[in-house]
């Protein structure tokens, strides 16, 4: 559970707490979609509106995207290149498909 979860909520850092809100983004899919975006547009505030790789990585990071030699920058920056990689592959399915609609 991050930090920031918590903070949308307005709760105290606890173990209880960070628990119970992991167990919310567990079973409320509506609450764990509406923290994801909180969390995406909080990092789209720090990085600007087209530094997407930015934004995922620290999504997935944190600050981590700062230190280049660390595990965590790692591990993110590479969960930043799969989404990359996927919204390249749903791009061009779709360009591909309109090709094919209008023929």
């Amino acid at each position: 559970v991050c930090s920031s979860d918590l903070r949308h909520e307005e709760l105290r850092d606890t173990n209880w707490q960070r628990n119970r809100i992991a167990q919310k983004l567990i079973n409320d899919i509506a609450f764990s979609a509406a923290e994801a975006i909180a969390e995406l547009k909080y990092w789209q505030s720090v990085h600007g509106h087209r530094a997407w790789m930015l934004i995922w990585q620290s999504y997935n990071g944190g600050f981590a995207y700062q230190h280049p030699e660390s595990m965590a920058y790692k591990k993110s920056y590479f969960y930043a290149k799969q989404i990359r990689r996927k919204v390249f592959l749903l791009q061009n399915k779709n360009i591909f498909k309109k090709k094919l609609e209008k023929k």
